[in-house]
C-alpha cells in the first residue's frame, strides 16, 4: 500500500503538491483553531495537538527523504543535489 501511495505521488508533481499543501492547510487550520477558541485544556494537550499536525506536515512535504533515500548512480549528482 505504501509503495502504491509513493508511486501515485511520484506520478505527477500535482499529486505531490496537492498532498503537501493539504497537509500545510490542515496544520494552519489547527493552529488557528487553537488560537481562536482557546480551549480550557492544558498547555500540554494543545501542544501535542499542534505537534501532531506538524509531524504530518513534515512527513507530507519531505516524503522522498523519509521513504526513498537512495543515492543516484552518479555520486557527483547526489552531492550536487545535497548542496555540496
Amino acid at each position: 500500500m505504501l509503495f502504491n501511495l509513493l508511486r501515485w505521488l511520484d506520478a505527477s508533481p500535482t499529486h505531490y503538491w496537492l498532498v503537501a499543501w493539504s497537509a500545510f492547510a490542515l496544520v494552519a487550520a489547527l493552529s488557528l483553531i487553537c488560537l481562536l477558541l482557546r480551549p480550557r485544556a492544558s498547555v500540554v494537550a494543545k501542544s501535542s495537538f499542534v505537534q501532531c499536525g506538524d509531524a504530518r506536515r513534515f512527513a507530507g512535504v519531505r516524503w522522498p527523504m523519509l521513504f526513498d533515500n537512495r543515492q543516484y548512480p552518479d555520486p557527483d549528482e547526489s552531492q550536487f543535489i545535497a548542496g555540496r
